[in-house]
């Protein structure tokens, strides 16, 4: 899977982003541990966990985009789907 983020979200409504729309994604991941160069990752909260506390994980194995329900720090690098 290769698309642009822009092409992913059209046609959703209510989402903020922070960040390019135009960057490439090559996969989505829920668990940071899966995450790889070009992925998106959805930080999400969980039954024993919050997704957010691995969103620096995410980034150094390379997510370009952050999914979250609630605004967050990222880098400038990386764009933030709220």
């Amino acid at each position: 899977m290769t698309q642009t983020l822009s092409k992913l979200i059209t046609g959703i409504p209510g989402l903020e982003v922070q960040g390019k729309d135009s960057v490439t994604v090559h996969s989505m991941a829920t668990d940071s541990r899966r995450v790889g160069p070009g992925s998106v990752f959805f930080a999400m909260p969980g039954l024993r966990t919050d997704g957010k506390f691995f969103i620096e994980e995410a980034i150094d194995r390379g997510a370009v985009v952050v999914v979250s329900e609630k605004e967050c720090w990222v880098p400038r690098h990386v764009t933030l789907v709220v």
